[in-house]
């Protein structure tokens, strides 16, 4: 069988085993997207590159809220077809399997780019968004490479901006 197959096999098995616990996870992910856009904008650079950078994240994180909200819309559908035992609900299963492996791709994107993954560094990242993460990733069945690739993302970012930091000198 192929990877990509096995994949989507244990992705749709999450989704009709467990749709609610991954609308809920979805809604959880959305409300930490919305916290940290809302403390990202309250220390919002005024220009430069910073700015350019500030506004790049907060769009690509509203895109990844916009689509959560896509997505737990199609498990509330999922599960009201599943408790009427309508035959709409395969529908709803292949509505919410494609959303999330749009996400999938949204997010491989971005990471993919190297000035994204560098500009990362530069903003504070808290840690409830993370947690949040990857609970919704665990509710997908997405587990066991999750927390390395996380490590790993977030361990390069750390990196970058310990390069990148400026001291201040202390005022007296």
């Amino acid at each position: 069988m192929h990877p990509s197959a096995a994949k989507r096999r244990t992705l749709d098995k999450s989704l009709s085993e467990r749709p609610a616990d991954i609308r809920e996870a979805a809604r959880d992910l959305i409300k930490e997207i919305s916290d940290q856009i809302d403390a990202l904008n309250a220390s919002k650079p005024n220009h430069g590159e910073r700015l350019a950078n500030h506004n790049d994240f907060v769009t690509f994180l509203e895109m990844l809220a916009a689509k959560l909200g896509e997505l737990a819309d199609a498990l509330d559908k999922l599960i009201d077809a599943a408790a009427t035992k309508s035959a709409t609900e395969p529908v709803f299963l292949g509505k919410a399997g494609e959303i999330i492996r749009q996400l999938q791709l949204i997010l491989r994107e971005w990471f993919q780019v190297e000035e994204n993954r560098a500009s990362l560094a530069g903003f504070t990242i808290r840690i409830a968004l993370i947690g949040a993460g990857f609970t919704f990733l665990q509710a997908c069945g997405v587990e066991g490479k999750i927390a390395a690739v996380l490590a790993g993302i977030f361990s390069k970012t750390s990196k970058v901006a310990k390069a990148t930091k400026t001291t201040r000198p202390k005022k007296k």
